[in-house]
Order: structure tokens, then C-alpha cells, then sequence
């Protein structure tokens, strides 16, 4: 029985360990989150921000949804801070030229993807409606009223 006894507190034990380190790396890497130019929720999130404003430069018939682009940002700010980044960092990130570029970029290919020609509203117009009919991210910040 003591066997037994032994054998049941060491697996407790060791049990009780691999919880506390697994809660210690996680609190370990929400205080150290990778470069949040790296952070996949982030990055994705304000792609799909640019693509609407792509598309809202370049159609008049689609039109921004203000209360709920209001809401995915204030949300989208506090998931960049329950990851660790510090308002600093999500400002600097925010305002850095090249990384606003990059994004850009990725917007532009993302709607080339989908058949965007430069300079052709009907084709942005196209994007923006197959992006709302999809419930995609930037389909909920745009709507149309064509």
C-alpha cells in the first residue's frame, strides 16, 4: 500500500510541475511576444483593414461601417495588450512607414488575388461585394448599397 501511496503522490507531483511550468510558459510568452509585426492575428487583421480601405477608395458604391470598424479596433487593441505589447509598441508599429508599406503590399496582392486591375472601380466594387458576401473581416467593415 505505501508503494502505492508513493507511487500516487510522485505522479501528482510530477503532474502538479508540468501544470506550473506549462502556466509559467505561458506567462512567460505573454510577456514576451514575438515581433508583433509577426503576430499573425494582428498582422491579419490590419490586411484586411487596408483591403477595405482599398476598396473604399476605389468604389463609390461600397461605404465604410463606422460603429463596427470603432469596435474591431478598440478590440483589436486589447488583444495587442493581452499578448504582452505594450501601447508603445502597438503606437510604433502603427506608425512605422515601412511597415505600413508592407501592409499595403500584402492588401494590394491579397486583391489582385481576387482579380483587382488597378484603376478599374468595377473590379474593387467586385472584391468589396464578394468580401461582404463572404462575412470576411473586411467584409463586415464595408457595405453597399449597389
Amino acid at each position: 500500500m505505501s508503494k502505492f501511496f508513493n507511487h500516487r503522490i510522485l505522479q501528482r507531483a510530477i503532474l502538479g510541475a508540468m501544470v506550473s511550468a506549462s502556466i509559467a510558459a505561458s506567462a512567460v510568452a505573454a510577456q514576451n511576444p514575438p515581433p508583433i509585426n509577426q503576430e499573425e492575428h494582428i498582422n491579419d487583421s490590419l490586411i484586411a483593414a487596408a483591403v477595405g480601405a482599398l476598396i473604399l477608395e476605389n468604389c463609390a458604391s461600397i461605404k465604410p461601417r463606422y460603429f463596427v470598424i470603432a469596435g474591431k479596433v478598440k478590440a483589436l487593441e486589447s488583444y495587442a495588450l493581452d499578448q504582452g505589447y505594450t501601447e508603445d509598441q502597438v503606437d510604433a508599429f502603427l506608425d512605422d512607414k515601412e511597415e505600413k508599406k508592407r501592409v499595403r503590399r500584402e492588401a494590394n496582392a491579397y486583391l489582385r488575388a481576387l482579380g483587382v486591375v488597378k484603376d478599374d472601380p468595377d473590379t474593387y466594387c467586385a472584391a468589396g461585394k464578394t468580401e461582404i458576401a463572404n462575412q470576411t473581416l473586411t467584409g463586415e467593415m464595408i457595405w453597399s448599397w449597389k
